[in-house]
């Protein structure tokens, strides 16, 4: 009896994880077609992140990103991504720099690190490292030593040496 009581409730939550996975792919595909058919008013498509601390790597990583329409990565980018995709109207300037960063800079430190981490929150804030760079191509989250082999100043900014 004690295992069912664990058992499903896991499986309802693996259910509801899978249909909010599937419902955002289903989402931004339509948004992507709808994109891709109406090339005359748009062109362009930006990444939308939730900013909160559950915030994955890979979409603090992209989050206000801008793509072609018909290329580049769409959410979902993983398991229970809450991201989205946004088209953009042909003619339109818009900034592209990530927003996470600004939302990031202005919490306090301690929500960084227990967002970050501790040696990249310090690399965040001191060596003037973006969420950007913490990730590789495939928005897979780099290791503090693969940190340093890319860029050993930015540790030296932030002070660490252990790494």
């Amino acid at each position: 009896i004690r295992r069912t009581t664990t058992v499903l409730p896991q499986k309802r939550r693996h259910a509801e994880a899978m249909v909010r996975t599937a419902i955002n792919h289903v989402s931004n595909a339509a948004h992507q077609e709808f994109g891709r058919e109406n090339q005359h008013l748009f062109n362009k498509a930006r990444w939308i992140s939730v900013l909160d601390s559950r915030t994955s790597p890979v979409c603090r990583a992209r989050a206000g990103k801008i793509y072609p329409i018909d290329s580049g990565p769409r959410p979902p980018a993983h398991w229970q991504c809450r991201s989205t995709i946004v088209l953009l109207p042909i003619g339109t300037e818009f900034r592209s720099e990530p927003q996470y960063d600004e939302w990031l800079s202005e919490q306090p430190t301690g929500v960084i690190d227990d967002i970050l981490g501790p040696s990249r929150g310090r690399l965040f804030r001191h060596g003037q490292l973006s969420t950007t760079r913490m990730v590789d191509r495939f928005g897979r989250a780099l290791t503090l030593r693969e940190f340093r082999a890319r860029d050993a100043a930015a540790f030296k900014r932030a002070g660490l040496s252990g790494f």
